[in-house]
């Protein structure tokens, strides 16, 4: 959470005159879930207007079509209105356009993303960080007894952030996530291997006479047959 700079105080509130809070939201980019994410937030800010007291709302919503630069230009035209304060927007790049539009008029800009490194001076973040997030996960895993920990991670600058919160919160190092083959590679079989061959047979014993020639064993006598011959 910034602390200083401009914006830092942020502007008064007259608990007697209308405050004007200008929403920015992703609408008007194209995207179906953008679109869904837009209405998501506004409905969620007209539950938290109905909850409050003391205090009137006058909440305006723009939409900043999910680019930097109409979050910029809804911005200027939300504070040319009268906007006192900036909730919104969602994603990091807009969030970082929309405060420094504000920054010199002395606007707090309330993003919605869970990006740490666009918090300072005027713009705060909202969102669930990764480091929040981490440090959740893991304490639960290792209450419940996983001193190991793998992180599998997807290959962009959410996935390789996300792992690094994961790593910094792991009272015990992380295992290294494992890596998917490509998906054009194919398993190669290992060559079979050939059957064993039979072991020769058994050579039978012969003696030898002296002409070189050899004449089997004479078969051991059969005491039965002695008697019967007898």
């Amino acid at each position: 959470m910034p602390s200083d700079g401009p914006g830092a105080a942020g502007p008064g509130v007259d608990g007697k005159t209308p405050v004007q809070v200008a929403l920015l939201v992703p609408g008007a980019s194209g995207q179906a879930s953008d679109a869904i994410l837009a209405k998501s937030l506004e409905n969620a800010a007209r539950l938290a207007m109905a909850d409050l007291s003391g205090v009137t709302i006058d909440l305006r919503v723009y939409q900043t079509g999910g680019s930097a630069g109409n979050a910029q230009a809804m911005a200027v035209k939300a504070m040319d209105e009268g906007a006192s304060i900036i909730l919104g927007p969602v994603f990091a790049q807009e969030a970082n356009a929309a405060g420094v539009a504000a920054a010199g008029r002395g606007i707090s800009v309330l993003a919605f993303s869970n990006n740490t490194d666009i918090a300072g001076g005027n713009v705060f973040v909202l969102g669930p960080t990764f480091d929040n997030t981490a440090r959740r996960l893991a304490g639960y895993a290792v209450r419940q007894g996983h001193n190991r920990i793998m992180i599998v991670h997807d290959k962009n600058t959410a996935g390789e952030t996300g792992r690094a919160a994961i790593r910094r919160a792991s009272p015990v190092p992380a295992a290294p996530s494992s890596r998917s083959a490509p998906t054009n590679s194919r398993k190669t079989a290992s060559p079979a291997r050939p059957p064993a061959s039979p072991p020769p047979p058994k050579q039978r014993r012969h003696r030898a006479v002296p002409d070189g020639r050899y004449r089997r064993r004479p078969a051991a006598p059969d005491p039965v047959a002695d008697r019967q011959r007898a």
